[in-house]
């Protein structure tokens, strides 16, 4: 169905133990979770907290059962004061760690007063950004796009729910805001349908 040197099948350990609400699945351990990808037909994954913090460790049980690394998860927090430097300072470790498990892309969504983790209604208490958080979150964003880049990799936003880009509307003023050809969008169409958009 598609070309398999364009399009690879990954999937996120969320499916055995969710990043978002550690208590489910925190019984399933790093090794059942990775097996069972590898049985299930994947070919990649992200990581999850039960990953080892050892990136040759994850890479040597990821080629043990044929799997890779699709992408890491590496939150930003530019509209948070203070906190330009720090995001960038934990984005280049997570490019350091990408680039010690073999692979290329990572995956970013700004986390700034995000309420996804908390226990509140997402909806009417996810932060609303102003048009001075946007500038500081399309500029973050561009510039660890041009890290990325000028290291080989790739930087893919995930709009996430009881977030600051959630919506359809939040998402193309993230994309109009931003370059192209140095920020991508990981399309979510389970988050974009229950922000109460149509992902088609």
């Amino acid at each position: 169905m598609f070309d398999g040197d364009r399009v690879s099948f990954g999937i996120t350990p969320t499916g055995w133990t969710n990043d978002d609400f550690p208590q489910i699945g925190n019984d399933i351990a790093f090794e059942q979770c990775v097996s069972e990808m590898a049985l299930a037909g994947f070919e990649g994954c992200s990581v999850g907290h039960k990953f080892p913090a050892d990136p040759k460790e994850v890479r040597r049980a990821l080629e043990l059962r044929g799997l890779r690394v699709s992408e890491p998860w590496s939150s930003t927090y530019f509209t948070a004061p203070g906190m330009r430097e720090r995001t960038l300072r934990m984005f280049r470790e997570q490019m350091d760690f990408m680039r010690a498990v073999g692979g290329k892309e990572i995956v970013v969504a700004e986390l700034a007063r995000a309420v996804h983790q908390q226990p509140v209604a997402l909806r009417a208490n996810k932060p609303v950004f102003d048009d001075a958080e946007w500038e500081l979150l399309l500029t973050g964003l561009n510039q660890i796009g041009e890290m990325a880049a000028a290291d080989g990799m790739r930087v893919c936003y995930h709009h996430h729910m009881g977030t600051g880009v959630q919506t359809r509307r939040e998402v193309d003023r993230l994309l109009a805001g931003t370059d192209p050809a140095h920020l991508h969008l990981l399309l979510d169409t389970g988050h974009l349908a229950w922000s109460g958009d149509d992902p088609l």
